[in-house]
């Protein structure tokens, strides 16, 4: 059985600087407005003004900039889909802000009152991971790094700013919080729905463009696969290779921009295990619906939503 969202319920955007999480929402609302995917638009959004110009920079040809530090962006779109031919609908709220922040919640342990309230109507979240960022700390090889943990220790006795942890561990701690908070706040036992979005998936090896996006993300981030796979009493998760454009976006003219600009608005696809075989998607809310526990063809295996 799927977990059904209540009006008002959210999903939280989870992910560090250049995660792609702007990016997405905007490509988002544009399949949202257009009303092509599981997940439509149920009226319009308060800050409607905020999602077209996302979708205005990347109907131009071009990414649009990340969120800026201390930007807190807090977006209601009203939603719907059918499940089982009844019309679903609910309130979906998507806090959007810099990178930057959090970092900083994970540094000083704790977020101000419109995360705890986003906290308090989540639903599941949306962790955004880019492989190809610059602003990833790989993982550390502890058994060769001596001197990088007497540097950390010396640090710390000092007060001075620490060194910046491996993204996967930054990563798992945002969701422990998460899990802790939505479990306290809304006094459930029910497991957080977690939909892994690794972006920017036609920048992926070749090799692995055609794969399942989890064995990406046990390749890629170990420890964050296998600290979900081994808590499902905490975490529904699935993981999903998406790409907002199937290609870099540039300002000259090439072949792949001239087929971009002819409709950017079809542009983008899915990758996830569906039914045992890894399938391909046009359908851009497929992470949304996953977060909010939608009964979707795509999720199903043998008749039931998998874990």
């Amino acid at each position: 059985m799927s977990q059904m969202a209540k009006p008002s319920q959210s999903v939280v955007l989870v992910g560090g600087p250049d995660a792609g999480k702007t990016n997405y929402l905007g490509r988002l609302w544009m399949a949202l407005d257009a009303e092509k995917g599981t997940i439509t638009k149920n009226g319009m959004p308060a800050q409607v003004e905020y999602l077209r110009a996302i979708a205005a920079s990347l109907n131009s040809g071009a990414f649009a900039q990340r969120t800026p530090p201390g930007v807190f962006e807090s977006t209601t779109i009203p939603v719907k889909w059918t499940d089982k031919s009844t019309c679903k609908c609910g309130e979906l709220v998507v806090p959007d802000c810099a990178g930057e922040q959090w970092e900083r919640i994970h540094r000083d342990r704790e977020w101000d009152s419109d995360w705890e309230q986003s906290v308090a109507s989540m639903a599941g979240c949306i962790l955004f991971f880019r492989g190809t960022s610059e602003h990833n700390i790989a993982p550390m090889d502890w058994s060769s790094q001596s001197e990088l943990m007497k540097c950390l220790e010396e640090s710390a006795a000092n007060g001075e700013s620490p060194h910046k942890l491996p993204t996967q561990v930054i990563l798992v701690d945002w969701l422990q919080c998460l899990s802790n908070a939505y479990r306290d706040i809304q006094e459930t036992e029910l497991p957080l729905r977690v939909s892994i979005v690794l972006s920017a998936w036609d920048m992926v090896p070749k090799e692995s463009q055609g794969s399942d996006p989890d064995e990406f993300l046990s390749a890629n981030l170990p420890l964050l696969h296998d600290y979900l796979s081994a808590n499902p009493s905490l975490f529904r998760s699935k993981s999903f290779g998406v790409s907002i454009s199937e290609g870099v976006l540039s300002e000259g003219d090439s072949p792949f921009m001239r087929r971009y600009l002819g409709d950017p608005s079809t542009t983008g696809y899915v990758v996830l295990s569906s039914k045992g075989n890894v399938a391909k998607s046009k359908d851009l809310t497929l992470p949304l619906a996953w977060a909010f526990g939608c009964a979707c063809p795509e999720f199903q295996v043998h008749g039931g939503v998998k874990s």
